[in-house]
């Protein structure tokens, strides 16, 4: 016979049937300390990146016409505030205006927000 549970589903369940012999396994991430300075830490990334130049360095090489930044809509729990700011400032530092930056929010099939 198995197990059968019924998966929570937008307003409804779905039915998921096991056969004989398979169990589920619930897995749980390692939980990580907080970051002292979360806005501090994207800073230190963005000068100090893994693998490339800084960013802003990048920017000063490529001397981009426009920029665009996609990111997620408000169902997801991004934490914009420690994004933000240190992007916005290496923007600032390799002379990219303010006019030739567009944020398009990627909200994929949702409904409009």
């Amino acid at each position: 016979m198995g197990l059968h549970f019924d998966l929570a589903y937008g307003t409804g369940t779905l039915p998921l049937d096991l056969p004989d012999g398979l169990a589920p396994v619930v897995l749980v991430a390692n939980e990580q300390p907080a970051l002292p300075d979360a806005v501090q830490a994207v800073r230190d990334g963005l000068k100090n990146p893994i693998g490339a130049e800084p960013l802003v360095k990048q920017l000063k090489d490529k001397k981009p016409e426009k920029i665009v930044v996609v990111v997620n809509d408000e169902t997801r729990p991004t934490p914009y505030y420690a994004f933000f700011p240190p992007l916005v400032e290496a923007f600032e530092e390799a002379g990219i205006r303010d006019e030739h930056v567009t944020f398009v929010f990627a909200s994929g099939i949702h409904d409009p927000l």
